[in-house]
Protein backbone atom coordinates (compact mmCIF):
# COMPACT_ATOMS: atom_id res chain seq x y z
CA UNK A 1 0.00 0.00 0.00
CA UNK A 2 1.62 2.98 -0.84
CA UNK A 3 1.94 6.10 1.31
CA UNK A 4 0.09 9.34 1.37
CA UNK A 5 1.80 12.44 0.11
CA UNK A 6 0.56 15.87 0.60
CA UNK A 7 0.47 17.96 -2.62
CA UNK A 8 -0.96 21.27 -4.03
CA UNK A 9 -3.07 23.19 -6.39
CA UNK A 10 -3.19 26.51 -7.68
CA UNK A 11 -6.52 26.42 -9.19
CA UNK A 12 -8.32 28.82 -11.78
CA UNK A 13 -11.71 29.30 -11.13
CA UNK A 14 -13.92 31.50 -13.46
CA UNK A 15 -17.14 31.26 -12.22
CA UNK A 16 -19.17 29.26 -8.85
CA UNK A 17 -19.63 26.15 -10.65
CA UNK A 18 -15.94 25.56 -11.93
CA UNK A 19 -15.26 25.54 -8.11
CA UNK A 20 -17.84 22.94 -7.90
CA UNK A 21 -16.79 21.26 -10.87
CA UNK A 22 -12.71 21.13 -9.70
CA UNK A 23 -13.39 20.33 -5.85
CA UNK A 24 -15.71 17.52 -7.96
CA UNK A 25 -12.43 16.32 -9.69
CA UNK A 26 -10.05 16.42 -6.73
CA UNK A 27 -12.70 14.03 -4.54
CA UNK A 28 -13.40 11.69 -8.05
CA UNK A 29 -9.70 11.11 -7.75
CA UNK A 30 -9.77 10.00 -4.60
CA UNK A 31 -8.00 12.51 -2.46
CA UNK A 32 -9.02 14.46 0.80
CA UNK A 33 -8.84 18.23 0.78
CA UNK A 34 -7.17 19.20 3.87
CA UNK A 35 -7.00 23.08 3.03
CA UNK A 36 -8.61 25.61 0.67
CA UNK A 37 -8.68 29.03 -0.10
CA UNK A 38 -10.91 31.59 -2.37
CA UNK A 39 -11.32 35.08 -2.09
CA UNK A 40 -13.43 36.66 -4.66
CA UNK A 41 -12.93 40.48 -3.60
CA UNK A 42 -8.94 39.84 -3.63
CA UNK A 43 -8.60 37.67 -6.96
CA UNK A 44 -11.87 36.23 -8.18
CA UNK A 45 -10.75 33.73 -10.09
CA UNK A 46 -7.65 32.34 -8.14
CA UNK A 47 -8.27 29.37 -5.45
CA UNK A 48 -5.69 27.72 -2.95
CA UNK A 49 -6.03 23.65 -2.06
CA UNK A 50 -3.89 21.44 -0.07
CA UNK A 51 -4.66 17.68 -0.79
CA UNK A 52 -3.47 14.16 1.00
CA UNK A 53 -3.48 11.04 -0.90
CA UNK A 54 -1.59 7.91 -2.62
CA UNK A 55 0.66 8.86 -5.54
CA UNK A 56 -1.72 7.46 -7.91
CA UNK A 57 -4.42 9.53 -6.79
CA UNK A 58 -2.31 12.81 -7.00
CA UNK A 59 -1.49 11.94 -10.24
CA UNK A 60 -4.99 11.40 -11.62
CA UNK A 61 -6.13 14.69 -10.11
CA UNK A 62 -3.37 16.60 -11.37
CA UNK A 63 -4.19 14.78 -15.19
CA UNK A 64 -7.78 16.02 -14.73
CA UNK A 65 -7.44 18.97 -13.61
CA UNK A 66 -5.06 20.04 -16.90
CA UNK A 67 -7.52 18.64 -19.26
CA UNK A 68 -10.34 20.92 -17.70
CA UNK A 69 -8.53 23.71 -17.68
CA UNK A 70 -8.59 24.38 -14.23
CA UNK A 71 -4.98 23.47 -13.40
CA UNK A 72 -2.56 26.19 -13.12
CA UNK A 73 1.32 25.74 -14.21
CA UNK A 74 2.48 28.82 -15.07
CA UNK A 75 1.93 32.50 -13.27
CA UNK A 76 1.13 33.80 -16.52
CA UNK A 77 -2.01 35.00 -17.03
CA UNK A 78 -4.35 34.27 -20.38
CA UNK A 79 -4.52 36.77 -22.66
CA UNK A 80 -7.60 37.92 -24.19
CA UNK A 81 -8.39 37.52 -27.89
CA UNK A 82 -10.81 39.39 -29.45
CA UNK A 83 -12.50 38.13 -32.85
CA UNK A 84 -15.76 38.55 -34.95
CA UNK A 85 -17.77 36.02 -36.37
CA UNK A 86 -19.80 36.11 -39.97
CA UNK A 87 -23.19 34.22 -38.55
CA UNK A 88 -25.19 33.15 -41.05
CA UNK A 89 -29.12 33.78 -40.40
CA UNK A 90 -29.86 30.57 -39.30
CA UNK A 91 -31.28 29.48 -36.27
CA UNK A 92 -29.23 27.39 -33.73
CA UNK A 93 -26.04 29.45 -35.00
CA UNK A 94 -25.15 31.45 -31.46
CA UNK A 95 -25.89 28.13 -29.40
CA UNK A 96 -23.40 26.29 -32.02
CA UNK A 97 -20.54 28.94 -31.38
CA UNK A 98 -21.25 28.84 -27.62
CA UNK A 99 -20.91 25.09 -27.79
CA UNK A 100 -17.43 25.38 -28.91
CA UNK A 101 -16.32 27.93 -26.85
CA UNK A 102 -17.02 25.52 -23.76
CA UNK A 103 -15.24 22.26 -25.29
CA UNK A 104 -12.35 24.87 -25.03
CA UNK A 105 -12.70 26.12 -21.78
CA UNK A 106 -13.28 29.71 -22.86
CA UNK A 107 -13.70 32.41 -20.50
CA UNK A 108 -16.35 34.76 -21.92
CA UNK A 109 -15.44 38.41 -21.47
CA UNK A 110 -18.04 40.24 -23.65
CA UNK A 111 -20.55 38.67 -26.30
CA UNK A 112 -22.49 41.52 -28.72
CA UNK A 113 -24.74 40.72 -31.78
CA UNK A 114 -27.45 42.90 -33.08
CA UNK A 115 -29.22 42.15 -36.41
CA UNK A 116 -30.62 45.47 -36.31
CA UNK A 117 -27.36 47.10 -35.85
CA UNK A 118 -25.07 48.29 -38.05
CA UNK A 119 -23.30 45.13 -38.61
CA UNK A 120 -26.05 42.92 -38.48
CA UNK A 121 -24.40 39.61 -39.29
CA UNK A 122 -21.38 40.13 -36.92
CA UNK A 123 -20.73 38.41 -34.02
CA UNK A 124 -18.37 40.22 -31.54
CA UNK A 125 -16.59 38.10 -28.81
CA UNK A 126 -13.81 39.00 -26.26
CA UNK A 127 -12.48 35.61 -24.42
CA UNK A 128 -9.77 34.11 -22.86
CA UNK A 129 -9.03 30.30 -23.03
CA UNK A 130 -7.74 29.07 -19.49
CA UNK A 131 -5.16 26.92 -21.36
CA UNK A 132 -3.67 29.42 -23.72
CA UNK A 133 -2.15 26.99 -26.04
CA UNK A 134 -5.51 26.01 -27.05
CA UNK A 135 -6.69 29.76 -27.90
CA UNK A 136 -5.76 29.01 -32.13
CA UNK A 137 -7.24 25.46 -31.89
CA UNK A 138 -10.43 27.20 -30.56
CA UNK A 139 -10.25 29.85 -33.24
CA UNK A 140 -9.74 27.09 -35.84
CA UNK A 141 -12.67 24.99 -34.63
CA UNK A 142 -14.80 27.95 -35.73
CA UNK A 143 -13.44 28.87 -38.52
CA UNK A 144 -14.38 25.36 -40.18
CA UNK A 145 -17.66 26.77 -39.74
CA UNK A 146 -17.92 30.43 -39.93
CA UNK A 147 -15.64 33.16 -41.11
CA UNK A 148 -13.66 34.69 -38.11
CA UNK A 149 -11.83 37.83 -38.25
CA UNK A 150 -9.13 38.66 -35.48
CA UNK A 151 -9.60 42.08 -33.95
CA UNK A 152 -6.72 41.75 -31.81
CA UNK A 153 -5.00 40.02 -28.66
CA UNK A 154 -4.96 42.11 -25.26
CA UNK A 155 -1.86 41.00 -22.24
CA UNK A 156 -3.39 40.39 -19.15
CA UNK A 157 -1.44 42.99 -17.54
CA UNK A 158 -3.26 45.93 -18.88
CA UNK A 159 -6.95 44.22 -18.13
CA UNK A 160 -7.98 45.87 -15.20
CA UNK A 161 -10.51 43.39 -14.09
CA UNK A 162 -9.75 42.91 -10.56
CA UNK A 163 -8.71 39.33 -11.78
CA UNK A 164 -4.32 39.97 -12.01
CA UNK A 165 -3.71 40.08 -8.03
CA UNK A 166 -1.59 36.60 -7.48
CA UNK A 167 -0.29 37.32 -10.94
CA UNK A 168 1.59 40.80 -10.36
CA UNK A 169 2.19 38.89 -6.43
CA UNK A 170 4.26 36.25 -8.46
CA UNK A 171 6.19 39.21 -10.47
CA UNK A 172 6.82 41.01 -7.53
CA UNK A 173 8.51 37.54 -5.93
CA UNK A 174 9.87 36.93 -8.88
CA UNK A 175 11.69 40.42 -8.71
CA UNK A 176 13.18 39.48 -5.15
CA UNK A 177 14.13 35.85 -6.04
CA UNK A 178 16.00 36.51 -9.79
CA UNK A 179 13.40 34.92 -12.15
CA UNK A 180 12.67 31.43 -10.21
CA UNK A 181 10.78 29.19 -12.78
CA UNK A 182 6.85 28.97 -12.30
CA UNK A 183 6.88 25.90 -10.51
CA UNK A 184 8.61 27.30 -7.54
CA UNK A 185 6.82 30.62 -7.44
CA UNK A 186 3.04 28.94 -7.69
CA UNK A 187 5.00 26.58 -4.75
CA UNK A 188 5.51 29.96 -2.89
CA UNK A 189 2.30 31.71 -3.98
CA UNK A 190 0.20 28.56 -2.01
CA UNK A 191 2.65 28.11 0.70
CA UNK A 192 2.35 32.30 1.53
CA UNK A 193 -1.51 32.17 0.84
CA UNK A 194 -1.37 29.24 3.70
CA UNK A 195 0.06 31.47 6.01
CA UNK A 196 -1.49 34.31 5.86
CA UNK A 197 -4.80 32.74 5.66
CA UNK A 198 -3.71 31.15 9.31
CA UNK A 199 -2.66 34.66 9.92
CA UNK A 200 -6.15 35.63 9.64
CA UNK A 201 -7.01 33.71 12.51
CA UNK A 202 -5.04 36.03 14.87
CA UNK A 203 -6.49 39.18 13.19
CA UNK A 204 -4.64 39.82 10.71
CA UNK A 205 -5.73 40.90 7.40
CA UNK A 206 -4.80 38.19 4.39
CA UNK A 207 -3.57 40.89 2.11
CA UNK A 208 -1.30 42.44 4.38
CA UNK A 209 0.21 39.68 5.40
CA UNK A 210 0.84 39.04 1.59
CA UNK A 211 2.51 42.30 1.47
CA UNK A 212 4.62 41.89 4.64
CA UNK A 213 6.34 38.71 3.62
CA UNK A 214 7.24 40.47 0.17
CA UNK A 215 8.73 43.73 2.42
CA UNK A 216 10.59 41.09 4.46
CA UNK A 217 12.13 39.65 1.41
CA UNK A 218 13.14 42.75 0.07
CA UNK A 219 15.01 43.73 2.80
CA UNK A 220 16.55 40.44 3.20
CA UNK A 221 17.67 40.88 -0.35
CA UNK A 222 18.84 44.46 -0.10
CA UNK A 223 20.84 43.23 2.87
CA UNK A 224 22.60 40.40 1.50
CA UNK A 225 25.88 40.12 -0.36
CA UNK A 226 27.61 43.73 -0.43
CA UNK A 227 24.91 44.83 0.84
CA UNK A 228 24.94 43.28 4.42
CA UNK A 229 25.92 45.10 7.28
CA UNK A 230 25.40 44.39 11.41
CA UNK A 231 25.10 46.56 14.67
CA UNK A 232 27.93 45.16 16.93
CA UNK A 233 27.92 45.36 20.64
CA UNK A 234 31.04 44.11 23.01
CA UNK A 235 30.54 43.61 26.55
CA UNK A 236 33.23 43.24 28.72
CA UNK A 237 32.10 40.42 30.94
CA UNK A 238 35.82 39.36 33.06
CA UNK A 239 39.37 40.04 32.23
CA UNK A 240 39.53 37.31 29.91
CA UNK A 241 36.26 36.90 28.80
CA UNK A 242 34.35 39.54 26.13
CA UNK A 243 30.62 39.10 24.89
CA UNK A 244 30.13 40.05 21.07
CA UNK A 245 26.50 40.85 19.82
CA UNK A 246 25.36 40.68 16.28
CA UNK A 247 22.39 42.40 15.23
CA UNK A 248 21.13 41.48 12.19
CA UNK A 249 19.06 43.69 9.52
CA UNK A 250 16.67 41.62 9.06
CA UNK A 251 16.38 40.99 12.85
CA UNK A 252 17.64 38.10 15.40
CA UNK A 253 21.14 38.24 16.86
CA UNK A 254 24.14 36.46 17.16
CA UNK A 255 25.90 36.28 20.14
CA UNK A 256 30.06 35.16 20.26
CA UNK A 257 31.57 34.57 23.79
CA UNK A 258 36.01 35.05 23.15
CA UNK A 259 37.43 33.49 26.06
Amino acid sequence: MSQDRNEFFVIRIPDTGSLLDAVRIIASSGLTITRCHFNRSLDPVTAFFSVSGDEKACARGTGALIKDGYLQTTVAYPENVRFTVIVPEIPGTLHRILTILNEYNAEISSLSFDNRGRYPDALHIMLRVLRPDRTEDLIRAIETEYRVLIDGYDCGDSCDDGSLFYVRYAARVSEILDDLEDPFILELLHQFSHIAQQLTEYGKEYQDVLEQILLNGKRLKETTGQGFYSDVQVFSLTGHLTLYCFQLPGGGSIFVIDA
